[in-house]
């Protein structure tokens, strides 16, 4: 049920982007969206959509993060645990492809101490401007280990995707508690005169849940 309540979530999350783009135009249209207005505007989506199914939940965000790390969310009900983190992917280079799979490790270690819970997930959410370098067209493909089924799109703007040697999924491989893994991107944002998704932005999100028995 979690599992389909996040899904729910990030696809209603589209309209609330298109909304936070219009508020923090231009910042969003040449930088991306502020890790701190993306965390704290998905968890407010999540708690919202947990209401809906008469299910109580409050979120925060952890404060013993370094003012420079992207900040972590933690959304709790009776018997569960969504945890968040956002990435403001400038590039897409090793080394922020790297800090995303270091949070999400860190994640793992502060889900351990609510072993406890029946229900645990890890949610990480990052966004990026596309560009011509090699490295930011070959990060759809690292992030859901394919291409995107929409790749044809991509070129139609202009853009041409990259394949790329490794992949998100794999570099989490020495966490098998993480299960069931699901990656998704998606394209929030859309021009302004015929309202077509613009796939130069992309967000893109890696679902887990949670099994301290594996």
């Amino acid at each position: 049920m979690f599992d389909e309540i996040i899904s729910q979530s990030l696809r209603q999350f589209q309209e609330d982007c298109r909304q936070l783009s219009e508020y923090h135009y231009p910042t969003v249209h040449n930088r991306g969206m502020r890790e701190n207005h993306l965390g704290k505007a998905l968890s407010r989506r999540i708690v919202s959509t947990l209401a809906t199914k008469h299910i109580d939940a409050l979120f925060s965000q952890l404060e013993d993060r370094d003012p420079n790390s992207c900040p972590f969310f933690k959304i709790t009900g009776e018997d569960f645990v969504i945890w968040l983190v956002t990435h403001r992917m400038l590039s897409g280079n090793k080394g922020c492809r790297r800090a995303v799979i270091d949070d999400i490790s860190l994640l793992c270690e502060k889900a351990r101490e609510y072993s406890d819970r029946p229900n645990q997930y890890i949610l990480a959410v990052a966004d990026h401007w596309m560009d011509k370098t090699s490295t930011s067209r070959s990060l759809p493909f690292w992030w859901l280990g394919h291409m995107p089924i929409h790749q044809s799109d991509f070129l139609t703007q202009g853009i041409r995707l990259n394949h790329d040697a490794t992949n998100l999924n794999e570099s989490l491989s020495d966490h098998p508690e993480l299960l069931n893994g699901k990656f998704r991107t998606y394209h929030p944002l859309t021009r302004k005169q015929d309202s077509v998704p613009l796939y130069k932005y992309i967000m893109m999100t890696a679902q887990f849940s949670l099994n301290w028995t594996s």
